[in-house]
């Protein structure tokens, strides 16, 4: 929850679920990328708790429009790894954090280059989550017919995304594939990442025949 102090706002971090982490086929230019969905519209967060009040949050679409305005007039938003500010992963400013905006919520895809191999281990096993960093600028309350209260929050000041390992939001989703797959927005989201299963088990075959070729020849 927002708190204000002073009329300054404090940011606020959100960590969100995603559905699946694959390994896509690397083109000869263009190496793998992590990428998916860092906020989805209109999906509930988990139970979060206001002055001992629950509520649920949910993110309006358009709410980063704004500030993907302000990346295009040269405004910084950073990647970071787990929020860490001294492990930053790709930024718009270096061209390798790209963020857009469509019908599901805020499209990300960023290079993987400067992931170290337990990071690179930690995405293609499932284990990273994504979480982003903001400081809200609008929001509207609303209560449910079960009594729960509903912030909905129609504007922020996104700062920053990271890969963590803690959950608020259950519906996104975030991939490592082929550079040439976040091209395709006339894909559905969810044919991607079908996709992005079949190269993982493809690659997974390829792997597993090459290591048997190999013990066949040290036989």
């Amino acid at each position: 929850m927002t708190k204000e102090i002073r009329n300054f706002k404090i940011a606020e971090y959100r960590f969100l679920q995603p559905e699946t982490v694959g390994e896509g086929e690397a083109t000869e230019t263009r190496a793998p990328r992590l990428e998916g969905y860092a906020i989805v519209w209109n999906s509930d967060s988990v139970l979060m708790w206001d002055r001992g009040e629950e509520f649920i949050e949910r993110m309006a679409p358009g709410s980063c429009t704004r500030s993907l305005a302000g990346v295009a007039n040269g405004d910084h938003i950073v990647a970071f790894w787990s929020h860490d500010t001294s492990k930053p992963l790709a930024s718009t400013r270096a061209d390798n954090l790209i963020l857009t905006e469509d019908e599901v919520g805020l499209r990300f895809s960023m290079s993987l280059e400067r992931m170290d191999p337990m990071m690179l281990a930690a995405a293609r096993d499932g284990d990273v989550q994504m979480s982003f960093g903001m400081v809200s600028r609008d929001d509207e309350w609303s209560r449910r017919e079960d009594g729960t209260r509903v912030r909905t929050i129609t504007d922020i000041d996104l700062f920053e995304i990271s890969p963590v390992v803690f959950p608020a939001y259950p519906a996104t989703e975030a991939a490592v594939r082929s550079y040439d797959k976040w091209e395709a927005e006339q894909t559905p989201a969810e044919e991607i990442v079908e996709e992005v299963r079949a190269d993982y088990s493809a690659q997974v075959a390829l792997i597993q025949l090459k290591k048997s070729r190999l013990k066949s020849k040290l036989a």
